[in-house]
């Protein structure tokens, strides 16, 4: 598995899973839904490392909710001439609200599914485990296995991992994954030097491949983490545009040989884009086999949601060399440390943007919680493109009032200092006068004594000082007045604060759109 599909099973695994880490409700009548239960589809190469999949399921609740046990098996049979399968996780709902992963060594027999076990006998793994039904969210991932090549396996053998499931007294549902082994090749991305992308102008982005290896390529895919709005051009019918772009090349690449695109890509940023904003992206180049593993492996949804792929180009091909495709052996890489590269970019010129923070004044008696809202304004000229740029998600940083805490927020924010001081994120794409806002819901334990404030991090210098920060008041009945902001929910704390967590930005971007308003 390359660098890249390695990352985006890993992101798949983590959205299946995460829906397993919803809140359940305490109590819920039995039902029996339908589950059908689908294993990743999976290439290795012959000698080489093992990798893990991921067994999902898909669900059909009928438009009912509850507790149901679902008992499911995992026949390696088919491959077992081949390879050998090994659970590695198996999740399985406490009845508490959440869900565990079991190791397989630690794991229950199936016998007790009220306790959700797995169970292996000759090349069959029988578990259960209980399941909260009735959320609306389709997919879930049930147990994790590591399949590793035999010693003795070559290229060519391929055979099918068949998978039952049954949800309580629902009916049982029957599907198979191939597994194979293929043709080991070591395709090497050539480093990109940095660029620097002039804002309404064209830059072309170029990207090199190079058969590393001593096995001869027969069609590569390449992978740009951009979006189409950023890398303009001619829309290539080998090629789908969307959040990224993908391409596949019927093409031989020969070893110890380096190729690139006849027409390099071209990067445009908008005209009205703020100088200095950058991206920062993966370019990966890997096998077409891998590709089409990755897409047979998950839900449509899922690869919607994760690469937001659109339609195919409508001109001619995107070529690399011109070749006569030849049929054979599915191939996978032997080294899946140099196929990736860094794609970095800066926009030049463009606009300044002044970012100015919008504080807070409200009335409080003790012992209360109030709305408290707060934000920031782009003052323009330039406009915010947080789909396009990493560091056009802004940073705003929070710290309240003493004896005040965060009691609740659906905004994006993280703490910083347990409940007083924390980081929100705005990804919102403002033009010049847009507003972004954060609601906060504070508690306020007693008078506070002094003010807090909220400091907005701008992206570059605007010129403009004096309107990044502004105060948090709150006023208790009967309290003294507000002091200067002093102390540690002062400022300088909070600037501080903004500088150690600009490196978390990226980590927090893109999670939630927020209006533009």
């Amino acid at each position: 598995m390359s660098v890249l599909t390695g990352r985006i099973a890993t992101t798949a695994s983590a959205v299946l899973l995460a829906v397993c880490g919803c809140p359940l409700p305490a109590t819920a009548a039995p039902t029996s839904p339908t589950v059908t239960a689908r294993f990743q589809q999976v290439t290795l190469a012959p000698g080489g490392d093992g990798q893990e999949a991921l067994l999902w399921a898909s669900i059909d609740d009928g438009g009912t909710a509850g507790y149901t046990t679902i008992d499911y098996t995992v026949d390696y049979s088919g491959i077992a001439s081949f390879a050998e399968v090994e659970l590695t996780e198996a999740y399985e709902n406490l009845g508490t609200g959440g869900w565990a992963i079991g190791q397989s060594s630690g794991l229950t027999p199936s016998s007790d599914p009220s306790n959700g076990g797995c169970d292996l006998s000759g090349t069959t793994f029988t578990c259960s485990t209980a399941m909260f039904t009735g959320t609306g969210v389709p997919f879930f991932g049930l147990s994790s296995f590591g399949i590793n090549p035999l010693a003795d396996a070559a290229a060519g053998a391929s055979g099918t991992v068949t998978v039952t499931a049954k949800a309580g007294d629902g009916p049982e549902t029957t599907s198979e994954s191939q597994v194979r082994i293929g043709e080991g090749v070591d395709l090497a991305a050539v480093e990109i030097d940095p660029i620097e992308a002039a804002a309404g102008e064209s830059t072309p982005v170029q990207s090199r491949v190079r058969n590393a290896g001593s096995t001869v390529a027969d069609g590569v895919m390449l992978y740009v983490g951009a979006s189409q709005d950023l890398l303009i051009g001619d829309r290539y019918k080998n090629c789908r545009y969307g959040k990224v772009i993908v391409c596949t090349f019927d093409a031989t690449l020969q070893p110890g040989t380096t190729y690139e695109l006849a027409e390099p890509f071209t990067m445009h940023p908008p005209a009205d884009a703020i100088g200095g904003s950058t991206v920062e992206t993966e370019v990966t180049w890997t096998t077409v086999t891998e590709w089409d593993d990755l897409l047979a492996s998950w839900p449509d949804e899922l690869i919607e949601e994760i690469f937001g792929v659109g339609e195919a180009g409508t001109g001619g091909d995107l070529e690399l060399t011109e070749v006569v495709s030849v049929a054979g052996e599915p191939q996978v890489e032997q080294d899946y440390t140099d196929n990736d590269v860094n794609l970095t970019a800066t926009v030049t010129g463009g606009e300044p943007a002044d970012f100015a923070a919008i504080g807070a004044e409200v009335k409080a008696a003790a012992d209360s919680t109030v709305p408290v809202r707060v934000g920031l304004v782009n003052n323009g000229p330039g406009r915010l493109y947080p789909d396009l740029f990493d560091n056009n998600n802004v940073l705003v940083g929070v710290a309240l009032p003493p004896h005040t805490y965060l009691d609740w927020t659906e905004s994006e924010c993280d703490a910083w200092d347990q409940e007083q001081q924390f980081l929100c994120v705005s990804d919102a794409a403002l033009k010049p006068g847009g507003r972004a806002y954060f609601d906060l819901d504070v508690r306020v334990e007693k008078k506070p004594g002094e003010d807090g404030s909220v400091r907005v991090q701008e992206i570059a210098d605007s010129g403009t000082t004096g309107n990044d920060a502004a105060a948090i008041r709150i006023s208790v009945a009967g309290g003294e007045a507000s002091l200067p902001i002093t102390g540690p929910t002062g400022l300088l704390v909070v600037g501080a604060f903004l500088l150690a967590a600009g490196g978390i930005g990226r980590y927090l971007a893109r999670r939630r759109p927020t209006s533009d308003r």
